[in-house]
């Protein structure tokens, strides 16, 4: 894992159903996860490989956790076949709150062979743009169908002062990726923020 690096970049955005959301004076880290150790083998096929550029620290009004986050996630086709993205599910969500329920799902899915090399995902406006300042997705976004989200169905002002911490499994094929969140609740006056973005490597 590398160390953080500034992405020296002020925004603000429509994102989802979420309302205006920029980035904090403190510029946002970078943070480049890996997921586990190549395993080649030369009598099976390539590996299925990927990675992911995503929004990973956030803050969010509490009456606005219902209708959620949208456009923040962007999947990187990493291997050298192409990758099927109708194959791409989110396996489980948890978090380590028992009084409030996360969900991370595919909003909307592509059908589309994504080439090497090429980058999928329907960003908000401004999201893109942080990620190519952050250089955490140099792909070309060829696809912008496959939409993820994030809601807390249970909104609630008692959510607010408890950071949150979510883990979405993202898998395509027999390949998985663990996505670990931080999420801040603010009230209902409070304003909405991004953090950080990171990268998470499958392989």
């Amino acid at each position: 894992m590398s160390g953080a690096h500034g992405v020296g970049v002020r925004a603000v955005w429509l994102l989802g159903l979420l309302g205006s959301m920029g980035c904090r004076d403190a510029k946002p880290p970078i943070r480049i996860f890996d997921a586990g150790p190549d395993s080649p083998d030369s009598d099976v096929p390539p590996p299925v490989t990927f990675d992911i550029a995503y929004i990973n620290e956030y803050t969010i009004r509490w009456n606005s956790a219902g209708a959620g986050l949208l456009g923040f996630l962007a999947i990187a086709n990493t291997g050298t076949a192409p990758l099927d993205l109708n194959r791409v599910t989110v396996v489980r969500t948890t978090d380590n709150d028992p009084e409030i329920i996360s969900q991370v799902a595919v909003e909307r899915p592509s059908v589309t062979l994504l080439a090497p090399g090429q980058a999928a995902g329907d960003l908000g406006p401004g999201v893109r743009e942080l990620f190519d300042t952050a250089s955490v997705l140099p792909e070309p976004n060829t696809d912008d169908t496959l939409l993820f989200s994030m809601r807390f169905p249970n909104q609630d002002i008692g959510f607010v002062g408890r950071p949150l911490q979510v883990e979405a499994t993202i898998r395509i094929e027999d390949t998985e990726i663990v996505l670990p969140f931080t999420v801040h609740f603010v009230p209902a006056d409070g304003t909405s923020s991004v953090e950080s973005v990171a990268r998470v490597r499958s392989r």
